[in-house]
C-alpha cells in the first residue's frame, strides 16, 4: 500500500513538473515568436540565427517528448530497466545539446569583442570540455547501473554522481552568462573557463531526480540562449580602433542591456549590413 502510493506521488510530482517546465518554455516561445519571425527568420543567415533556432526548437521539442512519455510510457509502470536508461540518457543528451548551443553564443560574444583573434579559438576547448565529458561519464555510468527499479528511479544510487553533476555545470552558466555580459571583456575568458568548471562540483552526492533536474535545466538554459540573442541583437553599431590605425564597425560591442521585451526591433539594414556570418561581430 505504501509502494502504491509513493508510486502514484512520484508520478504526480513528476507529471507537474514536467507540464510546469513545458508552460514556462510556450509561453516564452509565444512572446518572443515576433522577434523570431522578424529578426531569425526573415534576417541574413548567420550562425548566431541557427543557434537560436536550435536551441529554441530543441528545447521545445524536448519538452513536449518528456510530457508526452510521461503519460504514455511512465503511466503504465513499472518499465524495463532499457527503457529508463534511454529515457534518462535522451534527457541528458537535449540538456547537453542545448548547453552547447549556450557555450557557442557566449564563445561568439567574446570572439566579437576580442575582435576575431585567433587566439581566442582556445576557449572552445574547456566550454566544450565541459558537458562532453560530464555526458560520457554520465552515459558510462547509466548503462553499467543495475538498481534503476520500474518508475526509473535510481536516487541514491551510483548514477546520482553523474546527473548531479551534469544538473550542476547546466545551471552553474547563468552566472556565467551574466559575466559575460557585465564584467569588463578581458577578464570574461578567464571568468567563463572557470564558472562551469567549479560549479560542476558543488552538487555531487546530493539526491537529485533527473526527471525533475532535466528538463528544467534543458527549459531554461535554452531560454537562456534565446533570450542572449535576442539582447545581442539591440546592441548599436559603435566604432573601435583596430590595427593599422583604422577604424571598422563593430557590432554587439556594448553593455547587452537588461530589458529582454518580445517586441524588441531588430536593427536596421545599415545595422544589419555590418554583420558577419557568424553574426556577432563585423
Amino acid at each position: 500500500m505504501d509502494q502504491t502510493f509513493s508510486t502514484s506521488t512520484q508520478f504526480r510530482n513528476r507529471n507537474y513538473s514536467s507540464l510546469t517546465a513545458l508552460i514556462v518554455i510556450v509561453l516564452d516561445y509565444l512572446l518572443t515568436l515576433k522577434f523570431e519571425y522578424t529578426c531569425i527568420w526573415k534576417s541574413p543567415y548567420c550562425a548566431s540565427n541557427v543557434l537560436y533556432i536550435c536551441s529554441r526548437y530543441v528545447g521545445l521539442s524536448f519538452g513536449i517528448a518528456h510530457h508526452t512519455l510521461i503519460h504514455t510510457q511512465l503511466a503504465k509502470a513499472p518499465l524495463t530497466s532499457m527503457i529508463c536508461k534511454h529515457w534518462i540518457l535522451g534527457l541528458l543528451a537535449a540538456a547537453v545539446l542545448t548547453l552547447l548551443f549556450l557555450d557557442m553564443v557566449l564563445f561568439l560574444r567574446l570572439f566579437a569583442l576580442y575582435q576575431q583573434r585567433k587566439r581566442i579559438l582556445w576557449v572552445l576547448v574547456p566550454l566544450a570540455a565541459q558537458p562532453i565529458g560530464v555526458a560520457i561519464a554520465a552515459y558510462r555510468t547509466l548503462y553499467k547501473a543495475e538498481d534503476i527499479n520500474g518508475i526509473c528511479d535510481y536516487r541514491g544510487s551510483i548514477v546520482d554522481t553523474a546527473v548531479s553533476s551534469s544538473a550542476t555545470v547546466i545551471f552553474a552558466h547563468g552566472p556565467m552568462a551574466y559575466d559575460v555580459q557585465q564584467t569588463q571583456y578581458r577578464t570574461r575568458t578567464s571568468r567563463c573557463c572557470s564558472t562551469g568548471c567549479s560549479g560542476k562540483c558543488l552538487d555531487v552526492g546530493v539526491d537529485n531526480d533527473p526527471f525533475f533536474s532535466l528538463p528544467w535545466a534543458i527549459t531554461l538554459v535554452s531560454m537562456m540562449c534565446c533570450r542572449l540573442i535576442m539582447n545581442m541583437h539591440r546592441l548599436k553599431v559603435e566604432q573601435q580602433p583596430r590595427q593599422g590605425n583604422t577604424i571598422e564597425q563593430f557590432v554587439f560591442s556594448t553593455i547587452i542591456p537588461s530589458n529582454t521585451a518580445s517586441d524588441v526591433e531588430c536593427p536596421p539594414e545599415a545595422m544589419q549590413a555590418t554583420h558577419s556570418k557568424i553574426g556577432l561581430a563585423p
